[in-house]
């Protein structure tokens, strides 16, 4: 796993968690936008006795009420960072490409909507260094497939 920063005096409470790039046949990609406009990947973190993928799988169920296909690895990222709520974490992200498939049911994050972007113009407009990270990867990837 690459981290972004390195860790500091502080005692950060590891966050292992598991995201979607969510693409689709126009190129684009499926962001949140929440209600305070902030822009972040689909996910979040483990539960007790979770794997990664059905983390995965849950979070999306409850963030757009949709099930995935087409679930692949793409990368892991970390990073040592302050909440907003003041606490200091440790990400812990892997990061899957993915495609919807069926709705499901009502998602239950109210404030969760789908955005569907053009990659290269969200580089360094998501909320956590390490999302913007992984959006360059994304876009890097992308660029060379088929090269």
């Amino acid at each position: 796993m690459i981290y972004l920063n390195k860790k500091d005096c502080n005692d950060y409470i590891k966050r292992p968690g598991a995201y979607a790039i969510i693409e689709n046949e126009k190129n684009e990609i499926a962001v949140v936008k929440n209600d305070k406009n902030e822009l972040f990947y689909f996910g979040g973190g483990l539960e007790a006795g979770e794997t990664k993928i059905v983390a995965l799988k849950r979070e999306m169920k409850e963030e757009t009420g949709y099930s995935l296909k087409d679930i692949k690895y793409f990368t892991e990222v970390g990073e040592f960072l302050k909440s907003q709520e003041g606490k200091y974490i440790e990400i812990m992200a892997t990061i899957y490409l993915a495609k919807f498939d069926k709705y499901l049911v009502d998602p239950i994050e109210y404030d969760h909507h789908i955005l569907w972007v053009k990659p290269e113009s969200y580089q360094g407009k998501l909320l956590r260094a390490w999302q913007n990270y992984v959006l360059d990867l994304y876009i890097n990837y992308k660029n060379n497939q088929g090269k």
